[in-house]
């Protein structure tokens, strides 16, 4: 019993320890355009793991240059998988790729991804596979006719003219038509010279941003509207302020009460009659005001300096009249 136990352990710890493994093949490493190439993945991978095939095909076609593919994937067939010895499977995978331009084209699965199907307590496992070089030469037809300018491969699409893929049946009957052919090459030539701008893109984003920026100051000068209906006379600050100033009251803080009047009264008749009184002083002030002016702040402002720079401490009778005639030069006249 003891033996078959630590048998039965040791085959656990092998399961558990085995890794994944794969064989990459190909059909052929010397094509002749369009003749496509197979691509064979043999793995064998424990059955808590799963081969990502998305990422396998994804990897054959994403090392290709951007503006200059190489390889089309045209088929990917996945064989079920099938039970092997100790826990494992055995399943292959066949890509199709059809040759698009000539030369030595690296061609590879890169990394196969292995994903453990309890992800919690297992990562994922990769298999890096082999780069394999393929040579690709054009058709038999082009080598025979010199006059030919090569294979149409699809060109850079610059313009809606230019196609962007051709079928099987239209590449062979291009190759076997030496002079359409030739015209075709001749016609990719000149689209790929003329280099057309896309003056219509241009001008619609120019349209755009127009639109936009016009949609700004539009929506700038109705918030400018709104802030002008929103916004307060001086007069209406002013009997905010007295209003909070009266609530607030003076008991015990006479010096306060009457320093804060002035300012309201000051700032008030800055702000209404457009005159410059917070920069001078009450003397200054008073010596340019009219003497309607003189006679309704003179006794308040004068106070109000004894108050702030001779520390003078008005009597309750004083800051209610000192109120009083704040709030009878705010008052509107009617």
């Amino acid at each position: 019993m003891k033996k078959i136990f630590i048998g039965l352990l040791f085959c656990w710890i092998g399961q558990a320890c085995a890794e994944p493994s794969a064989v990459i093949s190909l059909s052929s490493i010397d094509v002749e355009i369009p003749t496509p190439i197979v691509i064979k993945a043999a793995l064998h991978y424990p059955d808590t793991y799963t081969p990502d095939f998305d990422a396998m095909r994804r990897n054959l076609t994403q090392n290709q240059p951007l503006l200059l593919a190489s390889f089309k994937l045209t088929k990917a067939e996945i064989n079920p998988p099938e039970v092997s010895e100790g826990g494992f499977l055995n399943q292959t995978a066949l890509y199709t790729l059809e040759p698009l331009r000539e030369g030595e084209i690296p061609v590879s699965l890169l990394n196969i991804p292995f994903i453990s199907k309890d992800a919690k307590n297992a990562p994922p496992v990769e298999i890096f596979t082999d780069v394999f070089t393929v040579h690709v030469t054009p058709p038999e037809a082009l080598d025979k006719d010199p006059s030919t300018i090569g294979y149409p491969a699809p060109p850079l699409p610059l313009t809606p003219d230019i196609p962007i893929s051709l079928s099987l049946a239209n590449r062979q009957a291009l190759i076997d038509n030496p002079a359409l052919l030739a015209q075709e090459a001749i016609r990719n030539t000149r689209i790929v010279s003329q280099r057309s701008f896309p003056w219509s893109l241009l001008a619609a984003l120019v349209l755009a941003c127009a639109a936009f920026m016009l949609w700004k100051r539009w929506r700038l000068h109705q918030r400018e509207l709104e802030a002008k209906r929103r916004q307060i006379t001086p007069q209406q600050q002013a009997s905010n302020d007295l209003m909070k100033l009266e609530k607030r009251g003076f008991q015990g803080a006479e010096q306060e009460f009457y320093q804060k009047l002035s300012d309201i009264v000051r700032i008030y008749i800055q702000d209404a009659l457009h005159v410059n009184i917070i920069g001078e002083t009450t003397e200054e002030f008073l010596s340019e005001a009219s003497e309607e002016m003189r006679n309704r702040v003179d006794n308040l402002l004068h106070k109000a300096d004894l108050v702030k720079f001779a520390h003078y401490r008005p009597s309750k009778q004083e800051c209610e009249e000192a109120l009083a005639s704040a709030k009878a030069l705010i008052k509107p006249r009617g």
